[in-house]
């Protein structure tokens, strides 16, 4: 005579290690990420901030070369080419953000565009604008908040 043996358990640890066995599949699917140079010959010194402004890529830092062309400090990138905005600032840039048109640039500068400007410049597609006063010291950081820019910094 044979004994067949139910297990009431069985149906419910089976669903279990089927389960823990779609977790660990779908977790071990593999994201492949593709990087990309921007541009011919890249920057002479380090990138710290990047944003985006008018539909191209700003990028700043301690370079005053990119991709062979001098720009002081901060570049556009319009897809094909570097270019500088203006003279530049004088200093590191840290912070880079666009806000209601304008492109704010924030870090270890006292000059933009040849013009005194204490950490904080903003450029209106053309030009480096003084009408931003004084930070005090070092700006480090930017934020829109409530539609408002929000600054970060030693101060």
């Amino acid at each position: 005579m044979t004994k067949s043996v139910t297990c009431i358990h069985c149906k419910s640890i089976f669903s279990k290690m089927i389960l823990l066995a779609l977790v660990i599949m779908l977790s071990q699917k593999s994201y492949s990420q593709t990087w990309s140079t921007v541009g011919s010959g890249g920057m002479n010194d380090w990138v710290y901030a990047s944003t985006t402004y008018n539909g191209d890529l700003i990028v700043g830092g301690k370079f005053t070369s990119a991709g062979g062309v001098s720009a002081n400090h901060i570049a556009r990138w319009d897809g094909t080419n570097w270019y500088p905005l203006g003279l530049g600032v004088n200093g590191k840039v840290w912070a880079l953000i666009s806000f209601n048109g304008d492109l704010y640039a924030g870090g270890e500068f006292t000059e933009a565009g040849g013009q005194p400007m204490l950490f904080i410049a903003k450029w209106d597609g053309t030009q480096w604008l003084n009408d931003l006063g004084d930070m005090g010291d070092i700006v480090t950081s930017f934020a829109i908040y409530n539609n408002k820019l929000v600054v970060g910094g030693y101060f």
